[in-house]
């Protein structure tokens, strides 16, 4: 066997190898006495080398091999259906469209331009969430920025549900995620019989503070769709239930943030083409389930739009207390 494999090389390469400058110098070495030792030396490390590369080769194969059975082990996901949609498909997003409307919130400024003027102005400068039980979360730069503008225009900060006016409270803003509860107080009583008004005497069609907890996730993941509301431009939109007109828009979650001093968990949005121009507005899943809230927007050198950075609930003492957990359990 070795006979035929030797015979399978050319003479030419068998003459090139001998004459490589290196196995020259070996066999000219190999005649002096001393010098033999050095080159049987110098044999061995490179059989050495020659062993371990083969070790490695052994290795990355064994390697390959469970990489390929656990590959063949697992279910390949099905073909796509070439079938058009189903209705359930097709109207995925409306039911959760309609748990936003429900819960999107506005900050505004209620402030009177002159002595002249006998009206009040309304000036909305940001959102928030409905997360039951009369509290409004939102991001620490909403409330900086409506107290900035109140004390400019010389007004106050009101919260509008709806078309009504409403007190509220604010917690500290939470040092972690940079996020703040707002704990809804008074009903503006004015406000709320021209909103009866204007809908016909019907509580129903007015929206409640006092909501239930909405499905939520402290960990969101990268490719998940998601959608937030938004103002809208529109000067012809059919709702007329929030005080300031509103968009829907969709985009994925495209990367996570480094942490910083403000914020433990935060992704940023794939580009949006539409204007985001106010911040605290709540970013839910395709299921409804609310992942964060709006507190920046950037956009990249390439970007062909806005960029949404979203504060992830993680770190909010309200959605993350393992400590107060346990020893609630502990105790019951």
């Amino acid at each position: 066997m070795s006979n035929s494999q030797e015979s399978e090389i050319p003479l030419g390469d068998q003459l090139r190898y001998v004459l490589r400058p290196k196995n020259v110098l070996k066999t000219v070495a190999s005649q002096v006495p001393f010098v033999s030792a050095s080159v049987e030396m110098l044999n061995q490390l490179e059989g050495q080398r020659i062993d371990a590369r083969i070790a490695s080769l052994e290795t990355e194969t064994a390697s390959l091999k469970r990489h390929h059975q656990d590959t063949t082990a697992t279910p390949s996901p099905a073909a796509p259906s070439l079938a058009p949609a189903s209705a359930s498909d097709r109207s995925a997003w409306p039911p959760a469209v309609k748990e936003y409307l429900a819960r999107n919130v506005e900050f505004a400024v209620v402030h009177t331009p002159g002595v002249e003027f006998g009206d009040k102005y309304v000036l909305s400068v940001g959102s928030g969430c409905l997360i039951g039980d009369n509290n409004v979360l939102t991001c620490g730069e909403v409330l900086d920025t409506a107290r900035a503008v109140a004390e400019h225009k010389r007004g106050r900060v009101v919260l509008l549900i709806g078309l009504v006016w409403y007190e509220f409270d604010s917690a500290p803003v939470d040092e972690s995620t940079g996020l703040v509860l707002c704990r809804v107080t008074t009903r503006n009583e004015e406000t709320y019989r021209k909103a009866l008004q204007l809908f016909d005497n019907s509580p129903a069609l007015l929206q409640s503070p006092n909501m239930e907890e909405p499905s939520w996730t402290r960990m969101p993941q990268i490719g998940q769709e998601v959608g937030f509301i938004v103002p809208s431009d529109g000067k012809d939109s059919r709702r007329f239930t929030e005080f300031t007109a509103v968009e829907f828009c969709t985009s994925v979650v495209s990367h996570f943030k480094r942490v910083n001093d403000h914020r433990i968990l935060a992704f940023a949005t794939s580009p949006v083409t539409g204007r985001i121009k106010q911040l605290g507005a709540p970013v839910f899943s395709k299921d409804a389930v609310l992942l964060g809230i709006i507190s920046d927007v950037e956009q990249c050198q390439f970007d062909a739009g806005s960029r949404a950075v979203v504060t992830a609930l993680f770190g909010f003492p309200r959605f993350t207390d393992p400590k107060q957990k346990t020893s609630e359990a502990s105790t019951s």
